[in-house]
């Protein structure tokens, strides 16, 4: 086990680590394509769900009615 933590830590001195400004850039990016990827999810859960609503609990008889206003 101690020759699994040496090993390691000589890999991490081998490591090229990030510049600073590179790092937040990076870290920009990921907090906005995880930011939209939710939006997209979040809108996409509340569609089906009103669509599935609509349609299992017959709460509309006339479909067209229910997508003419959400759109």
């Amino acid at each position: 086990m101690p020759a699994y933590f040496r090993n390691s830590w000589t890999e991490l001195r081998n490591v090229t680590w990030p510049k600073l400004p590179e790092a937040l850039r990076l870290t920009l990016a990921v907090i906005l394509f995880a930011s939209i990827f939710a939006i997209f999810i979040s809108g996409l859960d509340w569609l089906l769900d009103k669509l599935f609503q609509e349609l299992i609990l017959n709460e509309s008889q006339n479909i067209k009615e229910f997508l003419k206003g959400i759109f």
